[in-house]
């Protein structure tokens, strides 16, 4: 459940217009971990799409900043500590 709420609580009203701007920081951190957004987007569609519950999330590492993407294999008991394990 707590990954749906995540989910829905970043929703805005009336959806997204696509891909953020050149200018967002979003894009830059992407930019910045992934030599490339669309190196980031490719990458996340392809944990999204990978066998398993669907699940692929973009999290900044707290230490260095840096964005990764995991995804769930299965949905028992998953937490954010056992996704920051997996570094």
């Amino acid at each position: 459940m707590v990954l749906h709420e995540y989910y829905f609580d970043n929703l805005k009203t009336g959806g997204g217009t696509g891909d953020p701007n050149n200018n967002s920081a979003f894009r830059k951190a992407a930019e910045q971990s992934f030599g490339g957004y669309d190196v980031w987007k490719a990458e996340f569609i392809g944990v999204g799409k990978m066998r398993g519950v669907g699940w692929a999330i973009c999290y900044q590492n707290p230490t260095n900043g840096r964005l990764r993407i995991t995804g769930l294999v299965c949905m028992k008991r998953a937490t954010w500590l056992d996704l920051l394990r997996r570094w």
